[in-house]
């Protein structure tokens, strides 16, 4: 018996276009690219940038870009501060970014960028630790990423680093959206109207994450109901 088809199949897509999952659309930055081009034209220098924003509107999305960007050009470590019980050792994570006889003989990289996502979980050891490497020359450029400074707990000295250094992520403007959408689409422009999109976004409450989850449901919908298109009614289970 043959596997029914799911949703998005049916569409003709080899996977769903709405998908938050990682390696599909890590190289996708729809309404943010002022942002984007200050942070890839800045991190090339001595500098430590805060990009802050609420969950949901792209923070995960940028990162993702950077490190591909970044690839093969600087090098980078990227941690995850999602606990707060001890620091890293940015000694064995600098020995670890190194490459070739360096890597061999344990000898530590120069110039990395370090991304420091959750910092609302960073200790003081931690951000000793940072700006001791990064006065050193070993970490050249710093990223930290998170909800707002004001809540991280990143110390004064580092604060007073970073400075006016911060990029401020707010929701995308509905042009954005409908672009977004219409790019993951690829071409597909008939099974939803610009209006309807713009519905699903502000019922979205502008928020980039839950945007695309309730494209997804509002898709897969139509689909079963084996509409031609998405209707209005297809919007009334959000």
């Amino acid at each position: 018996m043959p596997k029914e088809l799911l949703w998005y199949e049916k569409l003709g897509y080899a996977y769903n276009p709405f998908t938050i999952k990682p390696g599909f659309f890590d190289d996708e930055v729809v309404g943010y690219d002022k942002e984007v081009d200050k942070l890839v034209d800045s991190l090339t220098e001595d500098e430590m940038y805060f990009l802050e924003g609420d969950f949901g509107l792209g923070k995960t999305t940028i990162l993702r870009y950077l490190i591909n960007e970044f690839s093969g050009r600087k090098k980078v470590i990227y941690i995850s501060r999602n606990r707060n019980d001890r620091a890293f050792n940015y000694s064995s994570l600098l020995k670890g970014a190194s490459t070739g006889l360096k890597k061999v003989f344990g000898v530590k990289a120069k110039n990395v960028l370090l991304i420091v996502d959750e910092t609302a979980k960073i200790n003081a050891e931690d951000c000793r630790q940072i700006e001791y490497y990064f006065d050193e020359g070993y970490i050249g450029s710093v990223l930290f990423i998170d909800k707002s400074l004001e809540e991280s707990r990143i110390s004064a000295n580092l604060k007073e680093r970073i400075g006016k250094n911060i990029i401020q992520l707010k929701p995308l403007d509905v042009k954005s959206a409908v672009e977004l959408a219409r790019s993951r689409l690829d071409g597909n422009d008939e099974f939803i109207t610009d209006d309807l999109i713009k519905s699903v976004y502000e019922k979205s409450f502008k928020n980039t994450r839950r945007f695309l989850e309730n494209m997804e449901d509002v898709f897969r919908h139509a689909v079963e109901n084996e509409r031609d298109s998405v209707s209005k009614d297809d919007l009334a289970i959000l």
